[in-house]
């Protein structure tokens, strides 16, 4: 826990300097076709996930462990969704159309309920129009976090099981009620309620999760900085942690885009 606080602790310093350096930033990836929806999407979660880890580091010193495992979670899938993002060239449209989805949803929850004040703001939700969607191969992996750690190596099946276990204690669950209380001391005896949970989480590889993750968002944003500003610290830094530096794209990723492109191929024209 030690080594990966430190860590932490040096990578938000190092963002919050870089962020705050007049140096000019320039966008660009060099044989790779990029565009701004895809840079704003990776900036933004990049930011978040540094965010993010810096309240985690407060919430473990000001409450239980158990508490902070949400916003490691938070850190987990916001870093690994930022990889497929600048990884696959159409991530940001698959997530617009999710998007799209969820606020139509939205609209036709506000619709049916019994309040008339959600009934009225149904209207303002904006950007709930499917017309609005973008061509993508990729809505399904933007849908499921699951089928998005499938498209990313390392990643797959164990990035998943790692996300999974982070929920099981971020979600209302017998595990989470449990750690407040205490079976009885003997047959018959009584439960006791704690006021302080049992030290079950497991906070140190969630620590480590939290500065891979702080690696991870931060290389997907250096993929887009033509001064690479920030590359050599988070190669050091990903070797250091002892975690992978990126994510590439997989072989099921690849083996759906050429489904993908089969099938539009076969489809008659119109």
């Amino acid at each position: 826990m030690a080594d990966s606080r430190q860590h932490i602790e040096t990578m938000i310093r190092n963002w919050k300097d870089v962020q705050v350096d007049r140096s000019t930033f320039r966008m660009g990836r060099p044989n790779y076709r990029t565009n701004e929806g895809q840079f704003a999407m990776v900036y933004a979660y990049c930011a978040h996930v540094h965010a993010t880890a810096d309240a985690y580091l407060v919430v473990l010193d000001v409450g239980p462990a158990l508490v902070a495992t949400p916003l490691a979670r938070v850190c987990y899938e916001m870093a690994i969704t930022a990889q497929w993002i600048a990884q696959t060239p159409d991530g940001y449209r698959a997530l617009n159309n999710e998007e799209i989805r969820s606020r139509v949803a939205l609209v036709k929850a506000f619709r049916e309920s019994a309040s008339e004040v959600f009934q009225e703001g149904a209207t303002a939700v904006a950007h709930a129009d499917a017309s609005e969607r973008l061509e993508s191969d990729s809505d399904a992996s933007a849908r499921n976090f699951e089928q998005l750690c499938l498209d990313l190596a390392p990643g797959g099946k164990d990035a998943y099981a790692i996300y999974r276990a982070m929920s099981m204690e971020s979600h209302p669950n017998v595990l989470i009620a449990d750690q407040w209380i205490d079976p009885p001391d003997d047959e018959g005896g009584r439960h006791k309620l704690r006021i302080i949970p049992k030290d079950g989480s497991a906070i140190e590889t969630w620590s480590y999760m939290v500065a891979a993750s702080l690696v991870w968002s931060g290389r997907a944003l250096d993929y887009f900085d033509r001064g690479h500003r920030r590359r050599s610290f988070l190669r050091t830094m990903a070797r250091e942690v002892g975690a992978a530096e990126t994510l590439q794209l997989s072989d099921i990723y690849r083996r759906r885009i050429a489904d993908a492109n089969r099938a539009r191929r076969a489809a008659p024209r119109r």
